[in-house]
This record gives structure tokens, sequence and C-alpha cells, in this order.
């Protein structure tokens, strides 16, 4: 391509040059370059662009620094970011990138477009993998950007009072000398010293020109003209460090590695500042600081230029990729599947989706014409507990999926902003993640903790600098006004509107996001000391190693905190430490040990004080809310119904997944939008959402779509497909492997003495628990049973094989059982347990139970990461989940008593049966007592214990997913060995 000399004399530059104490003029000539690429694969980027940007032209041009060109040539070219922020990249997308060469670099211009143009359809060659960009699209356009105008933007920023610089790119300049502290090393929002940031800009534009750094005398010239008094006000600057992830064994609590980090948003000058006019407007096409060639430094000064102007913005904006068809129909597919609650306008879900296409256009039209306001939000008040009240801002349904749509685009690029440590409301992070966080921090000698609260974070975060935060990293986004209109909406409550003057609204869809990215400056404060830090939405932890450490915590998050114009709630924010124990997320830690449990609050007295300090609510009067909280006689005061899942189970409503059993073949189930919607001549249909559940089970054979199972796998949620008898015979598992995992648990297969270890330890707790029962039940003959068992658990130690381990285990089975069967009256005919198929009464449930066991077990493993079929004592074949029966084996006495207890209770009886003449089923449940024995299943494993060692009780299916959690740790090699599940003799 070639370049043709431009005709007119603007192409003049100027930069000062001189040694006259004030900035003389020198002509300089530069050229502006935006080229445009077309995505032919995906791409994965940091949210700055910066390193992928110099790698792209570095190789373009054979190397950094090209061969063949000097160093002074090569600091000359500038390169522009255009799509900082955006970090997905999909085949037919555009992505757009600005080079601005100056002086001899213009010559390079012919090479480094052919070389931009070969490397996008270049293969790697073998070991020497393509940078980001290359290898994944084609060149689509070159253009020259007409010249700007220099001389008009000087004097259109002559004699005013004031200019603003927006950073939209890092600025990364090293503070003076003297200015110097630990950990922070760069000027910030807390020091950017005028005559210090012009000095470092003249020297860059003296470099481009002379291709040399100043040299004293030149520099001193230069110096007497700088103004000391000048007014900085950088209070509007945010410092921008995006974390490195996805390293080998990198710790989720401690800080990872960053990218090049520097300053964005803007920085107020006040003063005289006419004799830098030129070097300010020409630092805008040469950029400031350090590492330029890494695209870092660009600013715009203000007035006269406009962020809507620069010809390096972005090639899409995020609304225009909000507005997409498939994002707003995904959007409202959510909304409409996860919500029941009209907004301020009475516009139901149901409402909205009899006309969802017409409701989605006008929404997109008012987005796309810049006619959009959100609506008032509905206030609606709820207690969390008695005396505790939780003022919601609830938006309407369009804007709710408008908000939904907005979170979808922004979410990738706000994710690679936060830190590791932030584990609410992400993907692939959870409480488990950090619980486990917590027990690694604990197991590298962090001993205490400080529980950190701070006071009505939601209601309290000032909106100048969340505001401030989102322009400066989103500088040409006009999605971030609607955004900053959502977060301003006032609240209509009680016939009254409530105008707002702080904080996220609790309620919105936009909300947690928002959270998250307000308080990542909190998290990047924190892990900058000595600590581990677990974050739960606006609930973190530091952990630390000794007391001392722990009381120095308290006093730098109260610093943090109050940086963000938020307050620490001293008296809610406690030092405690793992030895006397602790509570945080449902969990309970004590030690090295992890129990769940459920959050308990004491109710208190419905007073002034119930109300969050700084929420809408607080306009309310008291008395009003009082009344409003009163039940009216003439209203029913019956709760509402829960969603209960068939079967059994906990209601959806508790927050916790649940299983689902469909027992009736009479049953159809199919998919709507998110929902399960379960249908049945005789019953009322029921409509569940897919996320509320755990897992699907299907026993017998009632009839569900395929989208259905689909959708299910894909959500996370595993189907199981049982027989008649119960008897297991296929799965449908998510397919989302995590291979690392796997890896380690194949690794762990192969070692012989890892296997043989778990296999002793699981028969023995088997066993145990085994002879625990028989002496509890008082079962007749149980205790010389129960000592036959004793003495086959002792024996475990012995075995060196596991076929060995597996006749002790056969052994003691037939011990137990005929023990079991003894006890029986004769009406049960049991003779000894009898699985393929079940013949009896007793075994027919026995294997139903067992079943229904295995599931639960293999929904926890699977959940944990792990691959169900790799088992440790069973052997691995087809698909069998041969883990879950390794595990299962500690909690088979659950189904034992469960139906020994039923039957001396009277609770079943034989003639709940179905016996028939077909081999393969002999002995069948009947459809009531099938329903009736999932009900008592899930009950039980409801049921609460306290394990060895622990101080708090938990549910056994919550503490079958901390055994799997420990399996997980076990092949991780983050523990020694696996302590099954042993109950109390």
């Amino acid at each position: 391509m070639a370049h043709e000399e431009p005709s007119r004399t603007a192409w003049q530059r100027y930069v000062p040059g001189g040694r006259s104490g004030s900035p003389a003029m020198t002509p300089v000539s530069f050229v502006r370059y935006r080229l445009t690429l077309r995505m032919t694969r995906p791409a994965r980027f940091r949210f700055f662009h910066g390193g992928a940007l110099m790698g792209l032209l570095s190789t373009a041009l054979g190397g950094h620094p090209p061969e063949g060109v000097g160093e002074a040539t090569w600091r000359r070219v500038v390169p522009v970011v255009c799509e900082m922020g955006r970090v997905r990249f999909e085949p037919g997308d555009s992505y757009r990138f600005g080079v601005t060469l100056f002086g001899d670099a213009r010559t390079l211009l012919d090479p480094l477009v052919r070389g931009v143009r070969d490397l996008g359809v270049r293969r790697p060659d073998p070991g020497a993998p393509l940078p980001t960009l290359g290898g994944n699209y084609v060149l689509e356009s070159v253009e020259e950007l007409p010249p700007p105008d220099l001389s008009a933007a000087v004097e259109a920023l002559r004699s005013r009072d004031h200019l603003t610089l927006h950073f939209v790119a890092p600025l990364r300049l090293k503070r003076p000398r003297g200015l110097e502290r630990p950990g922070a090393a760069f000027v910030d929002d807390e020091c950017f010293p005028a005559a210090h940031f012009l000095d470092r800009l003249w020297r860059r534009l003296f470099l481009l020109v002379a291709g040399r750094y100043p040299d004293a005398v030149e520099r001193e010239g230069a110096l007497s003209g700088l103004p000391d008094e000048v007014h900085v006000d950088p209070s509007r600057l945010l410092w921008l460090d995006v974390p490195i992830r996805g390293r080998p064994g990198a710790d989720p609590v401690r800080p990872g590695g960053k990218t090049p980090g520097g300053v964005v948003g803007t920085v107020t000058l006040e003063g005289p500042l006419d004799a830098w006019l030129e070097t300010l407007v020409l630092g805008q096409y040469a950029h400031a600081g350090a590492a330029v060639h890494y695209a870092l430094g660009r600013y715009l000064v203000s007035p006269p230029a406009s962020l809507d102007d620069d010809p390096f913005g972005p090639s899409r904006t995020f609304l225009e990729a909000m507005l997409d068809q498939e994002v707003l129909d995904e959007a409202a597919s959510h909304v409409l599947s996860h919500t029941t609650a009209a907004g301020v306008d009475g516009v139901t879900p149901e409402n909205f989706a009899a006309d969802t296409a017409a409701r989605l256009a006008g929404l997109t039209r008012t987005l796309r014409g810049g006619q959009y306001a959100p609506a008032p939000l509905l206030g609606v008040i709820t207690e969390d507990v008695p005396g505790k009240l939780r003022p919601l801002a609830v938006p309407t349904i369009g804007d709710r999926i408008a908000q939904r749509a907005a979170a979808t685009v922004l979410g990738g690029s706000i994710e690679a902003l936060l830190e590791d440590c932030s584990y609410a409301y992400r993907k692939g992070f959870s409480r488990s993640r950090a619980a486990f966080a917590i027990q690694r921090a604990y197991e590298e000698g962090f001993r205490y903790v400080l529980d950190a609260d701070i006071s009505s974070f939601f209601d309290a975060v000032p909106w100048d600098r969340l505001f401030a935060k989102l322009r400066a990293l989103f500088p040409h986004e006009p999605l971030v006004p609607i955004v900053e209109a959502w977060v301003r909406a006032p609240v209509r409550f009680d016939g009254r509107l409530f105008e707002r003057d702080r904080g996220l609204p609790q309620g919105a869809v936009i909300s947690p996001m928002l959270a998250n990215l307000y308080l990542d400056e909190l998290d990047e404060e924190l892990l900058g000391k000595d600590y581990r830090l677990v974050r739960y939405a606006d609930d973190f932890l530091i952990l630390c190693k000794d007391l001392e450490q722990a009381r120095a915590a308290r006093e730098d998050a109260r610093r943090a905190v109050e940086a963000l114009g938020l307050e620490l709630n001293l008296d809610k924010t406690t030092i405690a430490s793992f030895e006397q124990g602790f509570s945080y997320l449902g969990y309970l830690f004590c030690r090295s040990l992890i129990l769940q449990k459920k959050k308990q609050r004491p109710p208190r007295e419905l007073g002034p004080d119930s109300v969050p300090p700084f929420s809408w609510l607080a306009q309310v009067r008291f008395e009003r809310i009082r009344e409003l909280l009163r039940p009216r006689p003439s209203e029913s005061t019956r709760p509402p119904i829960d969603v209960v899942p068939l079967g059994g189970g906990q209601p959806a409503s508790s927050g916790e997944r649940v299983p689902l059993y469909i027992a009736d073949a009479r049953t159809t189930l199919h998919l709507a939008r998110e929902t399960l919607v379960v249908e049945h001549p005789e019953a009322e249909t029921q409509v569940i959402p897919l996320r509320t559940l755990s897992q699907v089970t299907f026993l017998g054979r009632p009839r569900a779509s395929l989208a259905l199972v689909l959708r299910l796998a894909r959500l996370g949620v595993p189907s199981y497909f049982c027989g008649a008898t119960g008897r297991l015979e296929g799965t449908l598992l998510p397919p989302d492997p995590d291979w690392q995992c796997w890896l380690a648990q194949a690794h762990l297969i192969e070692n012989r003495d890892a296997c043989l270890a778990f296999a002793r330890s699981v028969v023995a707790a088997k066993l145990h628990n085994a002879a625990a029962l028989l002496v509890r039940s008082r079962i007749p003959e149980g205790r010389t049973a129960a000592a036959r068992l004793r003495e086959l658990e002792r024996s475990c130690l012995d075995k060196t094989t596991l076929n060995a381990l597996r006749g002790i285990e056969g052994s003691g089975a037939r011990a137990f059982f005929a023990a079991f069967g003894a006890s029986l009256s004769p009406e049960w005919t049991f003779s000894g347990r009898r699985k393929h198929p079940p013949t009896d009464p007793v075994n027919a449930m026995l294997s139903y139970g067992y079943t229904l066991l295995y599931n639960h077990l293999s929904t926890a493993l699977i959940t944990t990461g792990l691959n169900p079929r790799l088992g440790l004592f069973h052997r691995t074949r087809g698909t069998f989940h041969a883990l879950a029966a390794d595990i299962q084996e500690e909690y088979r006495y659950l189904v034992d008593a469960l139906v020994w207890g039923k039957i001396r209770r009277g609770e079943v009886k034989p003639h709940q049966f179905r016996r028939g003449t077909d081999p393969r089923f002999p002995c069948l449940l009947d459809s009531d007592l099938r329903r009736t024995f999932v009900e008592w299943f899930e009950s039980r494993i409801l049921q609460t214990f306290t394990p060895p060692g622990a101080d708090e009780p938990v549910s056994y299916r919550a503490h079958m997913e901390l055994q799997a959690r420990q399996i997980r740790e076990l092949a991780m090699g983050r523990v020694e060995a696996y302590h099954p599940h042993r109950v109390h003799s």
C-alpha cells in the first residue's frame, strides 16, 4: 500500500524543543491510520488490549524492535487501543485498532500493513504460537484519518481557567522523588503533580523529534517554565490493574499476576497553562508516560474534544451488542422464567409473555433511539427474620430484561477485572469454593480471621465514585448513562415517590454485578498486604497468621472501606480463631473441619432500628411501616405455597437446590423457557424453575421431552432413569467436564497404595456403621452379629488387596442381613439380600432406597467436579458410577435403618407390593408406596446429625457433598487420606 505525502501544510506539527525556558516550536509530522479486522475464529482478551496489540504489530514487523528498524524509528510507532474492555470476539465480529506514525516511522506503513494482513491468515509453526491476534482474522480495511487542526485546538483552549484530561488508556507514570510510598510507585488519584506530568510529556515529545531524551541543559530550560501553581483534581482517576488468570496451580486466595497497570479516568488542571497548550494538545497523539508501545497513556483534552467524536472508538458499543435480538430473547426468557412479580406498571410476566415480540421491539426502539428512560422502582418490604426489614426496589419486567441483557454483554468485561478472592454472583464461583479457599488458608498456617461487616453496603454505595469508575472503564460507552439511570431510579411505595441519592437498588438485576465492581478496589487494597482474603458480596474475611496481624487487618480494612465512601461496622467486625471456631456463609469452621449449618438469626422486636439507615425506606415514617406490615383481618395469613418437588425434598424457595422425583407413568414433563412443567391428568400442573433442581430422577416410565433433559444437562442438573424395581438404567450427565480434576482422579486410581488405603477405610466404616445399627435397634441376635462385624472391621487393616477387602465386605453383608432377617416376621419372606431382581418386599425396598442414595451421591460427585465413574474400590466399568458406589458403602445403613424402622412400626405392609409372574419384576412397590418411600427417604437424609469432633449439626445430604469434596481434595493431593462417615458407637 503506497503512502502519498499529504499536500496540506497542516501536517506540520509542533513540539517543545528550545532552550529558552518556554516551550519553543520545532516542526514534526505524523499520520494516523485506523485498521479494521474481521475475526474468523474466537479470540479472548484481557480488559486492556495493549499487550495483544503490541504482539500483533511487533510480530507483523518481524520482532521487537523490528529487524532492520532503528530504535528511534520504532519508538515513533504509537499503537492505539480501540476495543478496551471488550474481552470476547466471535467469528464475524469486527476488531478495530489505530496506529500513529511520527516522522520517519511513516516508512513502516507499507510493511506494517502487509505484515498484519499476512499474520491474520498465518498458521502457527510448531513450537511458535501466534499472538492473541494472529491466524484468526482477515484485514478488512485500512483508513487514513484526516489530519487534526492543532492550531484551532490550541486556540479553543486558550485562556480557559481549567482543562480536563480524559485518559482512555492507562497512564503509567512514576511518582517524582520524595512522593514515593510503599504500594504506590505511580501517580494515582491521590498523587498527580502537574509539573511532573508536563515534564515527562515534554520529554516524550522531545524523544519523538530527536530520537533521544533531552540533555541536562535542554531539560533545565524546559523545567524553568513548569507551572508550579497549577491546581490538580485527580479524584476521578481509577487505577486499572487486570488480574492474570488461568495459571496452573493458582491459589484462589492469593493475589495473582497483573497486567501493566495505570490510571484511567479524568484529571482536571486549573491554573496558568497557556504556555503548555501546544504540548498538551500534541500529547493526545503521542501519548504520555511509560510503555506507550503497549498503547498506554492515551488521553483526550476537553473542552473541546469529545469522546463521542473520537475516531478511535470501538467498532461496536456494548449498547449495540445488548440490542442483538438473540441477547434480548435470552434475557427475556431468563427474566420471565425466574420471576412472578410485576413492577410499578402492573405488567406481570404472563402479561409480557403474551406479547413478547412487540414489547421487545418497543424496548429496542427506545434504547437505540435514545428515548429510553427506566420506570420508577416498586418498593417492597420483606423480613429476613422477624424484626429485620429488607427493603427491595423492583424494576418493571421490561427494565429487568434490559438490565439482564446489559449484564450479559458487560459481565465478561467486569469479570476480567475481578480478583479470584471474590466468590459471589460469578459463574464458576460459589459458597463452597469460598469455604475451601478458607480451608486452604488454614492448611497454610493462617489461624485467625477478621470477619468484617460493611454497614448497609447496598444502600450506602456513593454514586459519584461508582459512576466515575464506570465512565473511566468504558469512556466511549453509551450504555453507561443508561446503567446510571437504572441505579438512580426513584422508588414508588405506598402511593409516594421517594428519590434516592446513593446505593444500589436491591431487587435490580444489574446491582450484584455493580457491587462486585465497586468492591474490587477493596480486594486489591487488602490483597496488597500479607493477608488472605475471601469476599462474598459485601461479607468478607481477612485470614491472618496470628492475633497481632488480625488486629492490624481490622485497621487496614477500616481504612480501605472508608476510602470507598463506606463505613465498617466495628461492632459487628470480629476477630476469631480456627481453634475456637467461627461461622461464615452458612458453614462452621473449626480447625480443619468444615460443616454446613443453617444460618440462624434470633428474632427481635420490630422497631425503628429495623430499617436500614441509608435505604429509601428510611424516608417513610416508622409508624406507617408498622401499619403496613400489620396483617389485615380480611386478608388470609397463610404463607404462600412453596413449590415442593414431587416425592419430597425441601421447598425450592429455601435457596438450596433440591431433587425432583417423577414416579407416575401418566406424568409428562416438558420445557417452557427456563422452567420444568409437570402435567398429570388428575393433578394440578406444577411449574418448577430449572435452576432450583439438583437432580431429576425418573422412576418407571414417565414421559419427558428431549429438549427438557438436554437443557437440564446443560445447566448441570443430572437426570437418572430408573426401572420399575428402582434399578438405575441410564443417566444423562452435564457436558462440562473438569479435566484437571478427572486427570488427578486417573492418577489416583493408578496409585495402588492410595486405592487400598481408601478401600480399607470405606469397608471398615461400612462394617462399623452396620454393627452400630444392629446394637442401637436392639435387633435380636444383633450383638452377636455386631461382634462379628467388628472382628471383620479390625481385619481390614491386614488386607493387602482390593479383592480381599471385597471378600470381607461380602462376609459382613451376609452376617448383617442374617440378623436383619431374623428380626422380621415370616410374612415378609426375607431370607437374605437379593439384588437383581429383588424377589421379596424387603429386598424391593432396599434396592429402591440404595438407588436413591446412589443418585444423590452421584449428584454430589458431579457438582464437585469429579467423574463418578472412576472408582477407587469398586471396579470401573461402562456407565456404572463406581465412585458413587464407593462412598455409598458408608451410608447404606441409612436405607437399612429406614426399611427396618418402617416395617417394625407397621407403616408398610406386604400387601402394598405387586407380585407377578414376569421373572424380571417378581416384586415391585405399588405406585402409592413408591411416592411415599421417596418422601421417607428424602426426609431421612434431611435429618441432621453432629459428626465426631464437630459442634454444629449438618444434614446427611449436605454431609454427602462434604464427603465428595473430600475425595476431590484427595485426588488433587491436598489431603493425605479420606475419612469416611462413621456413626457414634
